[in-house]
């Protein structure tokens, strides 16, 4: 027999940006406690709004599975005399577990033979254990943070109010805190607050729709989408990129109804982000873009209501917006009475970091960092970087961090400085890097489009990275409170991305240099290059590329980022192809009969062997046309070539005996096969690579 359990945690309002994580985590909260305490279930899902978190477990047995449990006792020699007869250390175990002395049995446990016996523990009733089980699931669920209220010495994401819990039909008793479970549940807090009985998930589900009450994240989010589309079409208009912000709304209602709202045109004139901004981070609202995706004066917003007051609701939310928008005009207004130039002075006032001085301080690192970057990109070709407009832009791109906009809506910075650099005349590019030297600002973001920017970047962040790691500020685990990892892998990212040939190691001592590291800046810069090392592990890994060659790669003190990429593609490419695995076998040979030492010169009067005079030939022709690939860093092909030498190896060690008393031919044996490894290990460390 198996029944239906349905459990509705009512809440005072859960932030939105708890969801869907917090209903994910219910569900698996569920399942960990079902399968600890032995109950077999059909589907689990999980329902929810701000105001209630929804369980419905279908097909749960009414009895728990029987459990059979070994247990073991004294070790035979105490528990047995001479003669064979059970001790009293066997009687008493026996007695122990409520078994005759007949049940006991004798095991090999690994540390040596002992007595044991099996035990048959029957499941109880589902309904005998629900309700500590419940009760426990509710505890379990975790949620970014929590709260305490009341005297109560329990937590969750908001107060809970009531509690429905059943199972097949029938209440499942309990107290989480001062609240006691119920068959009873609410409508909406509005449109219908009566409570009403529930008899089962059905019955629920009817009653919730009645109340108002769309419990079915993904049907509110449906019937969400569908309206905002209608609104934004009944104006000519359209949402862009709204899965975030539509995500978050769906998740502050319970009876969503879109609603099209209007600004005064003449706000229009404030820069694009400033509008949107605000629309979306403060009100959640939705903005209109016409089909040349040009920003209308309309937006969509959500109620949690039905159609009627709309009129009241729809002018409510307009005067809000418009003294949100006055309110952005005159800090817009304001601001540019002040050049950003005279700006930078401001900024002695503002801690950048502990210890690491002020905004001011770090600007002036900037200008060095990013002049000294873009001077080391530009020498190697890949880019022509206008220093000019690099410095000017490193010497502005925090002035609007003082700005009454940026104070009021800090997401804008970097944005703001763009506009203003603008309306000031310092020029486009200068503007753009001012922008985009925060990019990549998250996970998804692209990085900066233009190269003045990616300099200035990678200045910023590098400058963060290497103060803070010289302050011993430094990742544990899963605690990153400055987002250190993010910084790194922005930077291997923009690296990639605009293929720079940069040494890390370089910029990284330049870098401490301007911090005013004198002291174990060796120690300092190991410990930063091993961070990047790791950062770039991962992201290579997440594309696609296996771990075992990734390392062979990064062995090496890996110092540019584009060119450990490149090497770990050319043994990619060159794993997939036949005899690769043959090929590490033979070279993986020789590296373990070499001694831990620097490779010497080979004589060639003691080359007496055939295999070892043809072996030696063979490397003379592939290091030379290897090295040609090396110096346009074709690592494919100098890989290929090497690989020619594979069957020149492999007779080199069937014909030729390398660990002879004669130390002059052993050594001089081992120097060349030295010099024949060392063609490899110019690209990768091949030991690190997993044979198959």
């Amino acid at each position: 027999m198996s029944g239906e359990l349905l459990l509705e945690i009512g809440t005072e309002d859960v932030p939105a940006k708890f969801f869907p994580e917090a209903l994910e985590n219910f569900k698996s909260v569920a399942r960990e406690n079902f399968m600890r305490e032995r109950l077999k279930y059909g589907k689990i899902s999980t329902f929810g709004t701000l105001r209630r978190m929804v369980l419905l477990v279908r097909e749960v047995e009414d009895k728990q599975e029987d459990l059979v449990e070994e247990v073991v006792g004294p070790r035979v020699a105490s528990a047995f005399d001479e003669k064979g007869q059970p001790t009293k250390a066997s009687i008493g175990f026996a007695k122990a577990q409520g078994v005759d002395v007949s049940s006991l049995f004798i095991k090999d446990t690994g540390k040596g033979q002992s007595i044991c016996v099996r035990k048959k523990l029957s499941g109880k009733n589902t309904k005998e254990i629900l309700p500590e089980v419940v009760s426990e699931i509710i505890r379990e669920i975790s949620f970014p943070k929590s709260m305490r209220w009341g005297n109560q010495d329990i937590r969750f994401a908001r107060p809970v109010h009531w509690i429905l819990a059943l199972y097949e039909g029938e209440i499942i008793r309990f107290k989480f805190g001062d609240v006691e479970s119920s068959n009873l549940s609410f409508g909406h807090r509005f449109l219908s607050p009566s409570s009403f009985e529930v008899t089962g998930f059905q019955d629920y589900h009817e009653k919730c729709e009645k109340g108002f009450v769309i419990i079915d994240p993904l049907k509110r989010k449906s019937i969400l989408e569908k309206e905002i589309k209608e609104r934004a079409a009944s104006k000519n208009g359209q949402v862009l990129n709204y899965e975030g912000l539509l995500e978050t709304v769906n998740f502050m209602v319970e009876y969503p109804t879109a609603f099209v709202g209007s600004f005064p045109k003449e706000y229009l004139k404030l820069p694009e982000e400033v509008l949107t901004n605000t629309m979306q981070k403060q009100q959640m609202y939705f903005p209109l873009f016409d089909s040349k995706r040009n920003l209308l004066n309309y937006f969509i917003g959500v109620s949690d209501t039905d159609n009627r007051d709309m009129d009241l609701i729809i002018k409510g939310n307009e005067r809000v917006l418009r003294a949100r928008l006055a309110d952005a005009e005159f800090f817009f207004k304001e601001d540019q009475r002040v050049k950003l130039e005279a700006r930078v002075e401001a900024l002695k006032r503002v801690i950048f970091l502990e210890k690491l001085g002020t905004l001011y301080d770090k600007v002036m690192r900037l200008r060095e960092l990013a002049l000294f970057l873009g001077n080391k990109i530009s020498e190697t070709g890949e880019a022509k970087i206008n220093v000019k407009s690099v410095e000017r832009a490193a010497l502005l791109c925090k002035a609007d961090l003082v700005t009454e906009m940026v104070k009021e809506f800090p997401e804008l910075q970097g944005v703001m400085g763009r506009e203003y650099a603008r309306l000031q005349a310092e020029g486009e590019e200068v503007a753009q890097a001012i922008f985009e030297h925060y990019m990549p600002r998250f996970a998804e973001d692209k990085i900066p489009p233009t190269d003045n920017g990616a300099v200035l970047s990678l200045a910023d962040k590098l400058d963060t990275v290497s103060g803070c790691f010289s302050l011993s500020m430094v990742p544990t685990g899963s605690e990153d409170p400055l987002g250190l990892r993010r910084q790194a892998i922005g930077i291997i990212n923009i690296i990639m991305g605009k293929g720079y040939r940069l040494s890390l190691k370089e910029a990284i001592v330049k870098s401490l240099e301007l911090h005013g590291v004198r002291e174990n800046k060796e120690e300092i810069l190991s410990k930063i290059s091993d961070f990047f090392s790791t950062r770039l592990e991962n992201i290579l890994v997440s594309q696609g590329f296996e771990i075992d060659i990734i390392d062979s790669v990064l062995a090496g003190n890996m110092d540019s980022i584009l060119d450990s990429k490149k090497r770990v593609e050319a043994i990619s490419r060159l794993k997939k192809e036949p005899g690769f695995s043959s090929l590490t076998t033979t070279f993986k040979r020789a590296i373990r009969i070499l001694p831990d030492r620097e490779k010497g010169d080979i004589d060639l009067s003691l080359l007496n062997e055939n295999a070892e005079k043809e072996l030696y030939k063979a490397f003379e022709e592939v290091e030379r046309k290897s090295r040609l690939f090396l110096e346009k860093e074709d690592y494919y092909g100098a890989l290929k070539e090497i690989s020619e030498i594979k069957d020149k190896v492999d007779m080199f060690f069937e014909d030729v005996m390398v660990m002879i008393e004669d130390t002059r031919l052993k050594n001089n044996r081992l120097n060349l096969l030295k010099n024949v490894v060392r063609l490899f290990s110019t690209i990768a460390d091949f030991s690190k690579i997993a044979e198959e």
